[in-house]
């Protein structure tokens, strides 16, 4: 489960990759592991200020009336 990609490329920036190719504002995940995978994506990607990371409990409090 922890171990290292030694082949091909590293899953977390394929998925950012994927995520920025969507032209989405907000991307959200529902594990503290994925959450810092994909943060660790997009800032490699320089995309940290245009797409936002978040969990999904962050998403339902944001949207709680």
């Amino acid at each position: 489960m922890w171990m290292e990609e030694t082949i091909g490329k590293r899953i977390y920036l394929e998925r950012s990759e994927e995520i920025v190719r969507k032209k989405v504002s907000t991307v959200a995940v529902s594990c503290p592991f994925c959450l810092t995978m994909i943060e660790d994506g997009m800032k490699e990607l320089g995309k940290e200020e245009e797409i936002r990371t978040m969990d999904i409990a962050e998403l339902v409090e944001k949207n709680m009336v």
